[in-house]
């Protein structure tokens, strides 16, 4: 919305400007002419017009930018409270994933080491979820 109000008082400047050049294309008139008078007060009341949208200009600025400012820190703020919940996901699953593993792996119902002792089967599994977790 701020964004549309700086084009249009960019564009009332400019108009501004304009209806002021035209004002000095008919200031040629006699020197004796009642209307001199007239052209120097709008000439006059143009050239406040012409400040005061500059000032207007300027705050609607100043406004964006401060907008834009505050945006930026509330997306700050909600990118460091999604790298928090990331965290906190992150430890659990470095703490489930390896027990899920061994678990399936220790729960298969498959008799591989039935000529072998007890105690290789274990070791050989141990050594394979280390080197797997």
């Amino acid at each position: 919305m701020l964004g549309n109000w700086r084009c249009l008082l960019v564009d009332y400047r400019s108009q501004l400007r304009q209806q002021a050049s035209i004002g000095e294309i008919s200031e040629e008139c006699k020197p004796a002419d009642p209307r001199k008078e007239d052209v120097k007060e709008l000439k006059t009341l143009y050239a406040i017009l012409e400040k005061d949208c500059q000032i207007i200009e300027e705050r609607v600025d100043r406004s964006f930018q401060v907008l834009m400012s505050t945006m930026s820190i509330i997306e700050s703020k909600n990118a460091i409270s999604q790298a928090e919940s990331i965290g906190k996901l992150t430890e659990l699953a470095f703490i489930f994933i390896p027990l899920s593993f061994v678990s399936s792996f220790f729960g298969m119902n498959v008799k591989v080491c039935r000529y072998c002792p007890q105690y290789k089967c274990i070791g050989t599994n141990f050594i394979a979820n280390i080197g797997m977790g």
